[in-house]
């Protein structure tokens, strides 16, 4: 954990972090990933099944989010069981579906985000 100064928090590093991180939510695959982990620790297959999209595809995105230490894997017997690797991830996607209770429309309408 790092503690910034009022005026470390505004600096061009720490902006570029920080779109570095919203875009690990920024794909819907792996979007759709984290909020099945949100429900509880999952294998690549239970994945596979509730998402319904190719064990490559998945196991890509996992890879990808495990890289960037969004989610952790352990190994249970013959599986994998991937989780968040901390509640913070939960309350960030719960906060975003706040903002969308009072900004729907506006951010569905929204041509520069393209989607």
């Amino acid at each position: 954990m790092i503690d910034l100064t009022p005026d470390e928090v505004r600096t061009d590093k720490m902006m570029n972090l920080r779109s570095k991180l919203f875009r690990g939510f920024a794909d819907t695959t792996r979007l759709s990933i984290l909020y099945l982990l949100m429900e509880g620790p999952k294998s690549v297959g239970e994945i596979v099944k509730d998402m319904d999209i190719p064990q490559s595809t998945v196991s890509s995105q996992l890879s990808c989010l495990r890289d960037c230490n969004l989610i952790r894997s352990e190994k249970e017997g013959r599986k994998r069981i991937y989780r968040l690797t901390t509640p913070l991830i939960s309350e960030i996607l719960s906060k975003a579906d706040e903002l969308l209770k009072t900004s729907y429309n506006d951010i569905y309408h929204c041509v520069n985000y393209g989607g």
